[in-house]
């Protein structure tokens, strides 16, 4: 009878973890035996495996060698971005593109947004503090990364490091609500179950993690009604399953009698696997949005959406307008012909899953891609005209050339920058919606989006998320008579020539070059604008101080990719 790990539970590590930090916090922070000038130099040999011997003190030996693969991956993952960033005097990346570059990371790895990664405009001056800081975990991480290792910026390796623990810390958490299921069924983490009764343990872990439900204190009814509706609350569910046992089969291929160890091993891979998996589903929403979208345009008209919910038994599209319009998905910008914007809205939180207090699992963005391939093919962070111009053809859409309006909105952009084009700002974004409408979001302008999960929109604002029936008729009849008011109007060459503006924000605010002078296109100014972001030790601190919440309580869903009418909600 043999496990998939040692004796010591992965949950006991849980405590063993904290007790680390707190005990780091008071010996005064990591490598804090280390001479200064071995802290500042994370590219030194030594520097590394010392900090690795310190995450395989807190984070025990057996975790040591994935940790360092999964520090490896990051970093090969973060390298085009961190090196198309613009980087301070000492050749490493401000707080404020830390933060950029962790939520993009998270987003392609694992499609996890996180609370506070997303470009809220929130400036984080370090001589202040915050109160998520009173934990002594949080201080331990500022200690690390601000303090001994990113006091000048931080470079490729500490991100990495930072986005390894960050990522332990949750896969930590998500195996903690392995126990609620444990509980659920009445069996002991102390005890061995057999390969049928694994299976059953992962899926009502599973299942509760996608609709983020505490199944601790439910009754066996309860728990059998959860697992037969689960399909049809979650219409992706058995593609699902079918994920979980060929994980299950690869992991532990020769076991019949499972430890809490063992099962916890197959949930941690399945957790980090799942957004892959889920956004089939994310992909099968967006194909029903361009069978209904204004060619080429990336949109759809509001009357259409909510048709298909009303006719075509669509319930996904069924949100409220202010709360789309709060979600920066409506194109308003004709009055009389309100239009959801296809990639806003997928990638939009009413079609997230798993939201808990602190993050959810989205879908994918397949703008990442589109922009991870032209940071590599650029290796900077400004180019011209003629540089952008020519890494965008080597794309299959234009290989042909780009359009005239493409063109010139890029010479704007050129001309309001003196020449070069920065990457990393509203403006590219903006025009990297305009040549890729389905796949690229539309950046809206600082303070004009909510960014926090449904359930905090709906509990700040008193109003609901999701339409009844009747106001959707209601909404319906009301867009079809402005549609009529409006008439035939001439088919638009620039889809979104209404919501074009040449406000800029950038991630990282540029010493101002010009495109005969970009010797210091690579050198930031230091200081932040709109943009700006926390520093990334900020970030793990507010993680960690979650590792101490419950899941946020979750209200059935009206409206998003998984919501269904409400007889369906459990």
């Amino acid at each position: 009878m043999r496990g998939l790990s040692s004796h010591k539970s992965i949950a006991m590590k849980s405590i063993v973890f904290f007790a680390g930090l707190a005990w780091q916090v008071s010996a005064g922070g990591f490598l804090a035996h280390l001479p200064l000038n071995m802290t500042r130099n994370a590219s030194d040999p030594k520097f590394k495996q010392a900090l690795f011997n310190e995450l395989e003190e807190i984070l025990g030996g057996d975790l040591t060698i994935s940790t360092k693969k999964r520090v490896d991956d990051i970093e090969t993952l973060v390298e085009p971005m961190f090196t198309a960033l613009p980087k301070n005097v000492h050749g490493k990346l401000d707080p404020s593109a830390v933060k950029y570059v962790l939520h993009r990371l998270f987003m392609k790895r694992q499609g996890w947004v996180i609370g506070g990664l997303e470009p809220t405009g929130d400036e984080w001056d370090p001589s202040t503090g915050s109160s998520i800081l009173e934990d002594r975990a949080p201080q331990l991480v500022q200690e690390l990364f601000k303090k001994r290792i990113g006091g000048h910026g931080s470079g490729l390796h500490e991100i990495a490091v930072l986005a390894a623990m960050m990522e332990h810390l949750i896969f930590e958490d998500m195996l903690g609500k392995l126990q609620q299921a444990y509980k659920a069924k009445r069996i002991s983490p102390e005890e061995y179950v057999t390969k049928e009764q694994a299976q059953e343990l992962l899926s009502l872990h599973m299942a509760a993690f996608i609709r983020a439900r505490d199944v601790s204190e439910w009754t066996p009814e309860q728990i059998a009604r959860f697992e037969k509706l689960i399909f049809v609350l979650y219409p992706n569910w058995k593609v699902v399953s079918k994920h979980m046992l060929d994980i299950q089969h690869r992991i532990a291929p020769d076991l019949d009698i499972y430890s809490f160890d063992d099962v916890a091993s197959v949930a941690a891979e399945v957790g980090s696997l799942f957004a892959h998996w889920q956004n089939d589903e994310c992909k099968g929403t967006r194909q029903l949005l361009h069978d209904m979208e204004e060619e080429g345009t990336g949109r759809v008209s509001l009357v259409n959406f909510y048709n298909a919910a009303l006719h075509e038994g669509k319930y996904q599209f069924t949100e409220t307008i202010n709360y789309l319009r709060h979600m920066g998905t409506l194109d308003e910008s004709d009055e009389l012909h309100p239009r959801v914007i296809i990639p806003n809205y997928i990638v939009g939180r009413s079609n997230c899953v798993a939201r808990t207090s602190y993050y959810s699992v989205c879908c994918l963005d397949e703008c990442e891609d589109l922009f991870g391939s032209l940071e590599r093919k650029l290796g900077k962070p400004s180019a011209t005209v003629l540089e952008i111009t020519s890494a965008v053809e080597g794309f299959d859409k234009w290989e042909s050339g780009l359009s005239p309006l493409l063109r010139r909105r890029l010479a704007e952009i050129a001309t309001h920058h003196n020449g070069l084009i920065p990457l990393h700002g509203r403006l590219f974004a903006q025009w990297m919606h305009l040549a890729y409408p389905h796949e690229c979001q539309y950046p809206h302008k600082t303070g004009t989006v909510y960014y926090d999960s449904m359930e905090k929109w709906e509990a700040e604002t008193g109003e609901r998320s999701g339409s009844t029936m009747k106001e959707l008729e209601h909404w319906s009849q009301h867009l079809g008579q402005l549609a009529a008011n409006r008439g035939e109007t001439a088919v638009e060459e620039d889809h979104m020539s209404g919501m074009w503006s040449m406000e800029e924000e950038l991630v990282v605010h540029h010493k101002p070059v010009s495109a005969k002078d970009d010797s210091a296109d690579n050198v930031s100014e230091g200081g932040m604008k709109v943009w700006a972001l926390p520093a990334a030790g900020l970030v793990a601190a507010a993680l960690v101080s979650y590792m101490f919440n419950s899941w946020a309580s979750s209200k059935p869903r009206k409206g998003g990719l998984f919501g269904k009418p409400d007889k369906w909600c459990v």
